[in-house]
């Protein structure tokens, strides 16, 4: 790959050794890290409910909540786990940047976010979202994974799901 260097020349960035590209397809090639972006995921809170009990005795499964008393003789099956993320990117570049984020969840997730325009799935435990960020300024993109865990668990895709949510 080559880039113009303005004075008439190219400018060698990055070789990609590639066996065989049909005619009319695209290919993505890395050409490594801009350290004028700056790229992260924050965790901002964590928190789980949904719990589900099993009753070893007779053999019954019930849900913890409503003022239930937990049994001796019983261990938790299944509960949700909810994270709430920013995907915080920071543009200290002189020109707008098009940013679109992949990210992969394995176990049965569902992605919330009120995100603008909305995520898409690029394969089934990948979300992909878009934005735009102006120079010197900070995109902060909101979401929240609800994955069920245990019991509660029943399917290994992500479920796209419009919410808004709250840091």
């Amino acid at each position: 790959v080559f880039r113009d260097n303005g004075r008439g020349g190219l400018s060698y960035l990055i070789g990609h050794s590639v066996k065989y590209i049909p005619i009319g397809d695209k290919i993505e090639i890395n050409l490594g890290v801009d350290p004028n972006v700056v790229f992260e995921l924050i965790k901002l809170r964590s928190w789980r409910d949904n719990i589900l009990m099993y009753i070893h005795a007779p053999g019954i499964f019930r849900q913890v909540g409503g003022g239930m008393q937990i049994e001796a003789n019983s261990s938790v099956v299944g509960w949700d786990e909810h994270s709430v993320y920013t995907q915080r990117i920071r543009n200290y570049t002189a020109k707008t940047i098009d940013v679109e984020v992949r990210r992969t969840w394995g176990g049965h997730v569902k992605f919330r976010s009120d995100l603008t325009p909305e995520p898409k799935l690029f394969d089934y435990q990948t979300v992909e979202f878009r934005t735009t960020v102006e120079p010197a300024k900070k995109a902060d993109l909101l979401f929240e994974l609800v994955t069920s865990m245990g019991r509660n668990a029943k399917q290994n895709n992500i479920t796209l799901e419009k919410a808004e949510v709250k840091p």
